[in-house]
């Protein structure tokens, strides 16, 4: 039985996805790893990869398509050419609200006769959801305070994640364990800085924002995509590097904009997961009065 690379030819002449049933491969070789971080795909329950092939397990079958580069190889270029800012922001929205869609249809159904939601989800749902809402919808209208809080929790954030590295690190002998360690002490010490020097944390987030965001929108400007199947595919970098090439220079000439633009977008996030929660659980308290 072939493998799952034997599939893979039209990908490297132009192809942007492909579909393997599981029925016809064997299973996946010790070359390829389980991805954590990925871009949303519908309807995928799980990513791996091997090099550039990237493949989601959508059940039944491989999606598979091919980074620009690989991000074992190289982590920053894979996030420039293959995950935009702009594309990491607009796919995880779209996605997001697809997925509540696809969650309310699959676990909560009506009624035969009835307008009442099928549910077990409690008023927590509501509340949380009423909560999250009000949040982000304050740090829209007037971010100025939410800003103090921001550039608090930030560091108090890198500081835990530091601790837990170090923790895990400790509990190991090896090597591996050894620099985890020592990686999670120096997150440890940038987010006691951060604390002291507030302004630190929110600087060089932005110059990694605005790195991110220049760095893909010149690369995607000057990437040829000839070989690709449709006009879209050839059309779109230029587009997102465009936009993602506008987005950084903003950024760089106008600081303070970027701030606060930055703050209404977690502020946007918030009242986008707070109102799938109030859907839940208004179809729980329904429910509850049927």
């Amino acid at each position: 039985m072939p493998s799952i690379e034997d599939f893979t030819a039209p990908l490297w002449t132009g192809t942007r996805e492909i579909f393997v049933p599981k029925e016809k491969v064997t299973e996946l070789s010790s070359g390829w790893y389980k991805s954590t971080y990925n871009l949303p795909h519908k309807g995928s329950v799980g990513a791996w990869r091997n090099g550039r092939l990237h493949a989601h397990d959508m059940g039944d079958h491989w999606a598979v398509h091919l980074d620009r580069v690989d991000p074992q190889m190289h982590s920053m270029g894979h996030l420039i050419a293959d995950a935009p800012l702009l594309l990491f922001l607009w796919s995880g929205f779209l996605n997001s609200m697809l997925m509540a869609k696809e969650g309310l249809e699959s676990s909560i159904g009506l009624i035969p006769g009835t307008n009442y939601c099928l549910t077990r989800m409690d008023k927590l749902r509501l509340v949380g959801g009423l909560a999250l809402v009000f949040v982000g919808t304050w740090v829209i209208i007037d971010p100025d305070l939410e800003l103090v809080t921001f550039l608090f929790l930030i560091p108090i954030m890198i500081i835990i994640l530091g601790s837990m590295m170090v923790f895990d690190g400790v509990a190991g002998r090896e090597g591996g364990r050894i620099s985890k360690a020592a990686g999670g002490l120096a997150l440890v010490g940038f987010g006691s800085i951060g604390i002291l020097v507030e302004e630190l944390v929110l600087l060089l987030l932005l110059l990694f924002l605005m790195f991110w965001t220049l760095a893909s929108g010149i690369y995607l400007l000057l990437l040829r995509e000839e070989k690709m199947d449709h006009l879209r595919d050839r059309v779109a970098p230029i587009v997102l590097g465009g936009l993602s090439l506008g987005l950084g220079v903003f950024m760089l000439l106008d600081i303070d904009s970027a701030v606060y633009m930055l703050l209404r977008v977690i502020g946007l996030l918030g009242i986008v997961a707070g109102s799938m929660q109030v859907l839940y659980g208004s179809c729980a308290w329904n429910r509850s009065k049927a």
